[in-house]
């Protein structure tokens, strides 16, 4: 949670101007459809598109900070040219998903087209397709960075963001909450989609991203560090690299470092940052 805490606070004033212009483009021509009822659906899947792709870009933007970058507003209109069809893809590809899943509830669910021996079964089904709406929401916390940072495909893009998902539970867990919790109090002032809920939603996503990341490196570097030392040097060139000494299997982090990689910083930068 640091890292998004620190990432939204040094970075408000972008944010903020990037969701602003987000949210004129998605929800400015939704207006339309109180004049003219029948342009709903139209504009409703305008703004359907439209976000998927302003949200990739978005979180293209957002990954920009956290490689401690100091993005100008620019990058995020030419992060649209870069990753608008990827974009789409991939939010059309959890549409379908969430489609099937829900005509499977519905389904599952209809109390007059089912017998009494199928009832329970059915429930069963119906508790199953939630669950998976549940993972692939989880899933979805992790797509687009890997879009984005890695250029990867659909599916393979897919694939490891269900990996991270599952193999990183607690934060996960944990920044879906946070995140929820957040956008149900965006939707709850009403100006919330206007002015935060996209810029939170893609910096909650790049700050899980990295921090999955650094974890997976600390890993290597330690399983390298512990091959290093069950080693025997083969050259006095190769005692010499070493310091004359063999390393240890783990390495101390860096004293100006926590153990998530971030620089070490304090909530009195809060209230007294000339002091930092």
């Amino acid at each position: 949670m640091g890292r998004f805490f620190w990432t939204t606070y040094d970075h408000l004033g972008r944010l903020l101007a990037a969701n602003f212009c987000l949210g004129v483009i998605v929800i400015g021509p939704l207006a339309l459809a109180d004049f003219w009822p029948a342009l709903f659906i139209p504009c409703l899947i305008y703004a359907f598109l439209a976000w998927a792709v302003l949200q990739t870009a978005m979180t293209s933007f957002a990954m920009d900070m956290r490689r401690f970058r100091d993005p100008a507003l620019g990058e995020f209109w030419k992060a649209i040219a870069r990753f608008w069809l990827a974009g789409l893809k991939a939010h059309l590809f959890f549409l379908a998903i969430g489609i099937i899943l829900f005509v499977n509830l519905r389904f599952w669910t209809a109390p007059p087209i089912w017998p009494q021996p199928l009832k329970w079964p059915g429930l069963a089904i119906a508790g199953v397709c939630v669950w998976c709406a549940v993972f692939v929401g989880l899933c979805y916390l992790y797509l687009l960075p890997l879009l984005v940072e890695r250029k990867a495909g659909i599916w393979k893009a897919a694939r490891q963001a269900a990996l991270l998902a599952l193999d990183n539970p607690g934060m996960t867990l944990g920044a879906a909450f946070v995140l929820l919790a957040v956008e149900l109090l965006g939707l709850a002032i009403r100006v919330g989609p206007l002015l935060f809920c996209s810029a939170l939603l893609a910096t909650m996503s790049a700050s899980a991203y990295s921090t999955a990341l650094y974890k997976y490196d600390r890993l290597e570097r330690q399983a390298k560090a512990q091959a290093m030392g069950n080693r025997k040097p083969a050259s006095w060139s190769e005692i010499l690299a070493r310091g004359g000494a063999l390393p240890r299997p783990t390495e101390d982090p860096a004293p100006d470092l926590d153990e998530d990689g971030e620089p070490r910083r304090s909530w009195r930068e809060l209230w007294r940052p000339w002091e930092m």
